[in-house]
């Protein structure tokens, strides 16, 4: 028996089948009507498994007391209420959260979509001194929640920050930016686009190492 849970979503506009590792206990798997997704699974057993051991542990929203956010630790009170929202108290360093539910699905959307207005001004402030500091010129500057990626830009200067780096260490957090920052200057990962960023970031290696291995453990939805 598998260590982990299978979602199933057949479809009869794919042919054969695609695997995605939704979290560290969890694989999804689209197949074709005719595709025999246990069998895949089986063969793929190994990998799956491999690759759940890459993936963070699930954090209990509802078990969170506190955050940190760029190395500032606000303690976290969530409690039951009529009505949903996320208050910031700067001065106080606390965060209260007030819901209609408290299952973790409900929690976990009502976070996300409360803190997104907080993070973009963080994010867009730093790209914009970074920016100006490098004499970079950026397009526009969003904020997503990727689960896998901490930022992306476009071949037009438009960069993609997933929200929760804000729960970085600064030097990690000012590394993501600097990273999308330098390809706005190199489009890909070539010698040049790494020499480059090392110009701007002298412990680019020693970060880079760490959002490889401690980043995505960071986030909380």
């Amino acid at each position: 028996m598998e260590k982990f849970k299978v979602v199933v979503l057949k479809s009869e506009n794919i042919l054969g089948w695609r695997l995605k590792i939704v979290d560290n206990k969890t694989v999804e798997i689209r197949a074709g009507l005719f595709t025999d997704w246990r069998k895949v699974i089986k063969e793929k057993k190994d990998w799956i498994e491999k690759r759940l051991k890459k993936m963070p542990e699930i954090k209990k929203i509802n078990e969170l007391d506190k955050l940190v956010i760029l190395g500032e630790e606000y303690k976290v009170n969530i409690t039951m209420g009529k009505n949903d929202s996320l208050n910031i108290f700067e001065d106080k360093k606390e965060i209260y959260v007030r819901s209609k539910r408290l299952t973790e699905k409900y929690l976990k959307k009502l976070i996300d979509k409360k803190m997104r207005p907080m993070a973009l001004k963080i994010i867009r402030e730093e790209v914009n001194r970074l920016a100006a500091t490098h004499k970079i010129r950026v397009g526009s500057i969003k904020i997503k929640n990727q689960k896998t990626r901490f930022g992306s830009c476009s071949s037009r200067g438009n960069l993609n920050f997933n929200w929760q780096i804000i729960l970085f260490p600064n030097d990690k957090f000012e590394h993501v930016i600097l990273h999308e920052l330098t390809h706005i200057l190199v489009k890909n990962h070539s010698r040049g686009f790494w020499e480059k960023l090392k110009e701007m970031d002298s412990n680019c290696v020693q970060n880079n190492r760490w959002l490889k291995r401690e980043g995505a453990k960071k986030f909380i939805v």
